[in-house]
């Protein structure tokens, strides 16, 4: 076998692996779909790794992930989260910045030729179940150094 192997490029493992059909796959793990079906039910939101974490807390079977979405994929669960509904709406100061483009772009104008000659910022709003906090992050436009 091992000759073969090498003749045609390929490991022995491709090769084994090759030799076991899903069918044998899904045999082989039949008494986790009813489980799975359970927690998808019971959690939606949950994504591949949560749904693993999940599975080896609440049932007490440790699944590899590439396993778990292999079987997920093949009894074709509904196992991904759903994230966003679509594109959020820009803010009216993005609206702003858009229509006058680069006349109030000062970076543009700026000739920077060291460090602490140009100093720019963004900031984010964080929501968590407690509310709501800001992160502002500054960044020396000349040697990338962050500040927050």
């Amino acid at each position: 076998m091992n000759q073969v192997c090498r003749m045609l490029g390929i490991s022995k493992k491709t090769y084994y692996q090759s030799q076991v059909p899903e069918e044998r796959l899904e045999e082989k793990y039949h008494a986790l779909r009813p489980v799975l079906d359970r927690l998808i039910e019971r959690h939606p939101s949950y994504g591949l790794p949560r749904l693993k974490k999940a599975l080896a807390q609440q049932e007490g079977r440790v699944v590899n992930a590439k396993l778990l979405r292999k079987l997920l994929r093949l009894w074709g669960l509904n196992w991904q989260r759903k994230a966003g509904t679509g594109r959020h709406q820009p803010s009216w100061v993005h609206q702003i910045i858009g229509e006058l483009g680069d006349k109030v772009n000062l970076v543009r104008q700026q000739l920077v030729t060291g460090c602490f000659q140009l100093l720019v910022t963004d900031m984010t709003q964080l929501r968590y179940q407690a509310g709501i906090a800001y992160l502002s992050v500054h960044l020396d436009w000349y040697g990338k150094l962050v500040y927050a």
